[in-house]
């Protein structure tokens, strides 16, 4: 009995990081998440559905540059940390040429989203709504989450959100009582940010005394060139997953992107638990590579994501009268099929995230990705020559991507004997 009490308790103890990890994500993405959702039934009613529909299209075009700052490091940035976490002064280069790599993807998003805010016929009248939108840039330039996931201390980044995302929730009714105050919406955002940055800084280079430096060019040039895959890959899920947002604003209409937008963010609820395990045990099967462990979360997190599902599709009707009231029920067929994409994600990051990138097949990993954007891309043309774009038919061809993608990830799995 002793020895079994000795073991239980040198499991728990080697697990602690895990489980610590795994509870500081819960609070974290359960605020990220919630407060959104809490602020969400105040926005549509105070601004209505066509106005809140323009802020979130500006939020889908402003996606395109928080994708190219992050440049694949939130990936990249955790292995390279991990594996380097007992060296500050590796620490302390990774952390530099990020940052100073991040500086001048920013410059140029600047400069590009002038460029096309000439080019936009939806943004015209608007345009300082899109510059102002670029606020939410600034968590991914200053915000090296990677840093806090890389090191597995998550109590960090969940106080740094919390106090960011109160800011965040005070601002929006404190600022916003018509339809004419859209515009602090992107500034309460940005407020919020850039203090949870602030204090992300102070912690690394002054409680943790990790130096910053300038870095050769050889060395930007390597970390630039080791995360290209990984940034590809990222961009061409965030094209399949935001891109419906700007053909729906630019085709359909601002009201259908409203509705198409509480579809998706009830998908990322419902995702929720999928990505708290996913960012929890990425460190650690970045390091171990242990397949059993990874087919034991496999089975538990598909598992879970199937209840989630038949709970959405049994609840929807109650869940957007809740949420936006029931001028908002037209997006319940949105809602109900674009829910299904909370399990092939789940299958992506397992066969993806967790066994290709670990076990060094970037290349194939964003070979896989840019083919599941062909094929979306050729959906996409397919309903635009013939029937024409509908928030259903956009929602099906993504669903119809991301099939594919899990599909020739699981094939490459097999093939390499990664799936044992």
């Amino acid at each position: 009995m002793k020895k079994k009490n000795y073991s239980l308790k040198n499991s728990i103890y080697k697990n602690w990081s895990l489980f610590s990890n795994f509870s500081n994500l819960s609070v974290l993405y359960s605020l990220n998440l919630l407060i959104p959702f809490f602020i969400y039934p105040y926005l549509i009613r105070v601004l209505g559905s066509e106005t809140y529909g323009l802020v979130i299209y500006a939020q889908a075009i402003i996606t395109y540059f928080v994708t190219l700052i992050g440049f694949g490091f939130n990936l990249s940035g955790v292995k390279l940390v991990s594996a380097n976490r007992n060296n500050k002064q590796e620490i302390g280069k990774i952390i530099s040429s990020i940052l100073i790599i991040k500086f001048f993807l920013f410059i140029i998003s600047l400069m590009f989203l002038i460029f096309i805010l000439f080019y936009l016929p939806a943004a015209e009248g608007f345009e300082i709504l899109f510059i102002f939108s670029m606020s939410s840039v600034l968590s991914e330039l200053l915000f090296p989450i990677w840093y806090f996931q890389g090191i597995e201390q998550m109590g960090y980044w969940t106080k740094i959100t919390l106090v960011s995302r109160l800011i965040y929730l005070v601002l929006i009714f404190l600022l916003i009582q018509s339809p004419d105050d859209y515009l602090f919406v992107p500034i309460a955002v940005g407020v919020g940010h850039l203090i949870g940055s602030l204090m992300s800084i102070y912690i690394i280079f002054f409680k943790h005394r990790i130096r910053f430096s300038l870095q050769s060019f050889q060395t930007l040039k390597f970390y630039f060139l080791d995360s290209i895959p990984l940034f590809l890959s990222g961009l061409s899920v965030n094209i399949i997953s935001s891109n419906n947002k700007f053909i729906i604003g630019s085709f359909v209409g601002m009201g259908e992107v409203a509705y198409y937008d509480l579809a998706d963010k009830l998908r990322t609820l419902f995702k929720l638990p999928q990505t708290i395990i996913n960012l929890t045990i990425f460190p650690r099967v970045s390091r171990e590579k242990n397949i059993v462990f990874i087919k034991q979360m496999f089975k538990i997190t598909i598992f879970v994501n199937l209840i989630l599902v038949s709970i959405v599709l049994l609840t929807s009707p109650k869940i957007i009268t809740i949420l936006a009231g029931n001028e908002m029920l037209p997006s319940l067929s949105l809602v109900n099929t674009l829910i299904f994409s909370i399990l092939l994600l789940a299958m992506k990051d397992v066969f993806g995230v967790q066994i290709l990138i670990p076990n060094g097949y970037n290349k194939i990993f964003t070979k896989i990705i840019l083919m599941s954007l062909l094929i979306y891309l050729i959906q996409i043309v397919l309903i635009w020559t013939t029937i024409g774009f509908t928030s259903l038919n956009l929602i099906i061809s993504t669903l119809a991507s991301e099939l594919f993608m899990v599909t020739l990830m699981f094939y490459y799995c097999k093939k390499l004997k990664l799936w044992i």
